[in-house]
């Protein structure tokens, strides 16, 4: 129906192609023919999954870890979007920590989503997409975390956890 080309869009979303919604509007206002449906946007950052559940007492294995660090690292992109990129802007983790705008993306001071999992590192925005793409390299630490260096490219972690190769 002609009621869909006015909902909204949706949060952390880019217009769509060619201006589709507007188009579709001009047309309407002119009594012309038009679509009612218009392609999808793509989101700016890739949505979050929910956050892990905090484990039992005990250090946690490098898998583990990895699955942590990396959405540890989503939830951060979401913070820099919703921060607007605004250098100086701070943002507390959930459990610690806190993530930090700069001028190139952002940096994690043992910013943490999961009790004892803390990663460190700059993380700098290299292309708008959509998605925005993020590279950089975090340690992660913590009392229960597997500790290492991961360094990733398009949200794919890899690097060595607790001396073990992790996320090839």
């Amino acid at each position: 129906t002609r009621c869909q080309m006015l909902e909204p869009v949706k949060p952390f979303t880019t217009p769509t192609p060619k201006f589709c919604a507007a188009r579709a509007v001009r047309k309407w206002m002119l009594d012309a023919e038009f679509s009612d449906q218009c392609a999808r946007p793509r989101p700016l950052v890739e949505p979050i999954a929910p956050y892990p559940a905090p484990t039992r007492n005990g250090r946690i294995g490098a898998a583990a870890t990895l699955a942590i660090a990396t959405a540890t690292v989503q939830d951060a992109e979401a913070l820099y979007l919703s921060a607007g990129g605004n250098p100086g802007t701070r943002r507390a983790g959930l459990y610690g920590g806190r993530i930090i705008v700069t001028e190139d993306g952002f940096r994690l001071d043992r910013y943490s989503i999961v009790p004892g999992v803390q990663l460190s590192g700059t993380v700098d925005l290299t292309g708008f997409g959509p998605p925005l793409i993020f590279e950089g390299v975090v340690t992660v630490g913590g009392p229960r975390a597997a500790s290492g260096l991961l360094g990733f490219v398009g949200g794919r972690l890899a690097g060595t956890l607790d001396g073990v190769l992790a996320g090839r």
